[in-house]
């Protein structure tokens, strides 16, 4: 059985892994709004800019308060009017990301 100090160095290197994958998530959000941006070239790409901009501080708040969810709690957040319009903004979001990746191989 592993002792008290043992456990904790698990939890903090799991926390640090947490940590770490969140601050990939953030890069990740700084760079899918550059890249919004150059596709949209239009009065749209500064209001996706401002957008991500604005989320990003709720955005890494929510990951880092985050729990393990299951289907029950999807099929709970679906009734939810903000959970909606982030589902259909973050799905929007991969089809552009997606239309400009091209194909594998490419």
């Amino acid at each position: 059985m592993a002792s008290i100090e043992e456990r904790l160095e698990g939890i903090e290197r799991r926390l640090e892994n947490i940590e770490r994958s969140f601050e990939e998530v953030n890069a990740a959000l700084d760079s899918l709004a550059r890249a919004l941006a150059r596709l949209l070239e239009s009065d749209s790409a500064s209001w996706a800019m401002k957008t991500l901009a604005s989320c990003s501080d709720s955005l890494y708040k929510a990951l880092t308060g985050s729990r393990e969810a299951g289907l029950p709690d999807l099929v709970r957040a679906l009734g939810d009017p903000e959970f909606r319009r982030g589902l259909g903004a973050l799905i929007a979001s991969l089809r552009a990301v997606g239309s400009c990746t091209g194909s594998p191989g490419e």
